[in-house]
């Protein structure tokens, strides 16, 4: 059972890929047509902008996880079961509230302490 935290800022990534597209083709046409501008700078900022689009699905995909594990890890728990027990909990928690909210920032912190 994986939990999906959902992508963060989605219009954000939205804009970033809209710009990083009409940029790319603007670098093409100015290409094509010989226009007397430097197109390596809207082939950089189509770059620029794609990249960051990359790197904020990856984030809010994958890196969230990546995060997830290294903190539970971290606690030094002494056993996978009870890691396991944690992760599990952290899915169930992640399905009744938001991850962004402050509630499950709460919730985090008092099973942690609760493990102490």
């Amino acid at each position: 059972m994986k939990v999906d935290y959902g992508l963060d800022a989605p219009g954000v990534v939205r804009g970033f890929a809209i710009a990083g597209a009409v940029l790319a083709l603007v670098t093409i046409v100015v290409v094509v047509a010989g226009l007397p501008v430097a197109p390596e700078l809207f082939g950089l900022g189509a770059v620029m902008f794609l990249a960051a689009v990359v790197a904020m699905i990856h984030s809010s995909r994958r890196g969230k996880l990546l995060e997830r594990d290294r903190l539970l890890d971290g606690l030094r728990l002494g056993g996978v079961h009870l890691t396991r027990t944690l992760r599990n909990l952290n899915i169930v928690v992640a399905r009744v509230v938001k991850p962004s909210s402050s509630g499950y920032a709460e919730i985090v912190q008092r099973l942690s302490d609760a493990l102490e």
